[in-house]
């Protein structure tokens, strides 16, 4: 098993993540564009993504099961992966107060499913960009969630790659 301290550290700073469960936003908010999982459409309990009742994608289980991320993080010998949602879950195209509440729930998932693992994986959270004020409300929410759970290792990685933070190490 590998970690955040070993000696040949190998970062992931791109790795898309699903929540297992998403909530029914077309009926929430009264219109479609959103995705669903469809979970277990095949023998190795992999996923499809719904959009509006069609079949979006397929995704592998890995997108939204940390401990298979894990797993195969273990097979590849990366010690920490950086992971955010999938693009088409940014959901910029949603009235403002419910892009805030879809990146929320997104941030959320995140974070919890990250904490399951603190020292090999670093939440990238995703904001509510089609309103400025809720979307600096979100980050700084996202932010203060981030710091709340991970070790320095960790955070140097996410300041790493954000560009806020060279590794003299």
């Amino acid at each position: 098993m590998f970690s955040s301290v070993s000696k040949n550290r190998k970062f992931d700073v791109h790795a898309h993540h699903l929540p297992k469960d998403i909530p029914d936003f077309e009926k929430t908010f009264g219109y479609g564009g959103f995705v669903r999982l469809e979970h277990n459409v095949d023998a190795e309990g992999n996923a499809n993504m719904m959009k509006d009742g069609k079949l979006f994608r397929k995704v592998s289980r890995n997108c939204f099961d940390v401990h298979e991320r894990v797993k195969e993080m273990d097979k590849c010998h990366v010690n920490v992966q950086a992971i955010s949602t999938v693009p088409v879950m940014f959901s910029y195209w949603t009235k403002p107060e419910h892009g805030e509440i879809v990146s929320r729930f997104l941030n959320d998932d995140i974070v919890a499913e990250c904490k399951k693992y603190p020292d090999r994986l670093v939440p990238m959270g995703t904001l509510p960009m089609q309103n400025t004020e809720l979307a600096i409300k979100r980050a700084c929410l996202f932010a203060e969630a981030q710091h709340a759970h991970h070790s320095a290792a960790v955070m140097d990685l996410a300041f790493y790659a954000s560009g806020i933070y060279t590794m003299n190490k």
